[in-house]
């Protein structure tokens, strides 16, 4: 990944059309949330995003902990592994990535999002070092 690929594959083909529309659905105030890879803070992204009035949070570097997200991309990577059928293709990985998201259910994302206070909590307790997430 780079970020011209970041930009031209993943913000604007992808990411803005979603963000507009849970803007449309649930309120202007909708922030995306990125951590530090070097591409999400790249000039070009973040040109654009200014560009395209995208609200983001700022988040801190090194911290998967607090983001419940990196749980949804573990389970989605440990059912990819039970696969008797290896993947060989970037294709290949990005329609098996699409089918395990898929089967998310909304009751684990919504269990994931609730989990932040208490990421929080303990990310506090252990005065910014790993926690169990």
């Amino acid at each position: 990944m780079n970020q011209h690929i970041y930009k031209d594959l993943i913000l604007k083909q992808h990411f803005l059309p979603f963000y507009r529309q849970m803007k449309r659905l649930y309120s202007p105030n909708v922030y995306l949330q990125e951590d530090g890879a070097s591409y999400h803070r790249a000039g070009i992204p973040e040109q654009y995003r200014r560009s395209q009035r995208v609200k983001s949070l700022g988040w801190p570097a090194q911290s998967p902990d607090l983001s419940p997200i990196e749980n949804l991309w573990k389970i989605a990577k440990d059912r990819i592994a039970k696969r008797r059928h290896r993947i060989k293709t970037l294709e290949q990985m990005g329609s098996a990535i699409s089918e395990e998201l898929s089967k998310v259910s909304s009751d684990l994302l919504e269990k994931l999002a609730r989990s932040f206070g208490n990421r929080l909590d303990l990310c506090i307790k252990a005065k910014g070092g790993a926690t169990k997430y």
